[in-house]
């Protein structure tokens, strides 16, 4: 299951950097993840810039179950950590 939530900078440089920093994180993330869920496992996540935007795919594996709101939850959760960690704070 592939979700992809949206970080907003002041300009490209700083989603540069962000982009730059956030696949460093994934351990961090994985750990993250598995306090919130016994059946979703972060596989991986990949940053794609847009202008000021940064769009994060994050792909999860829920084994045999069905996992969307799991990884929805799971998302979140990351997201919450990458936002307390990142330096440069996104505008969103």
């Amino acid at each position: 299951t592939d979700i992809t939530p949206v970080f907003e900078f002041e300009g490209l440089d700083a989603a540069a950097r962000f982009a730059t920093w956030l696949p460093g994180r994934l351990p961090s993330l994985r750990a993250e993840c598995s306090r919130h869920s016994t059946h979703s496992r972060l596989l991986s996540l990949r940053p794609v810039i847009i202008g000021r935007r940064v769009f994060v795919h994050f792909d999860f594996d829920t084994d045999d179950a069905k996992g969307p709101n799991t990884n929805i939850f799971d998302t979140a959760a990351c997201s919450e950590g990458i936002l307390a960690s990142f330096p440069e704070a996104p505008r969103h």
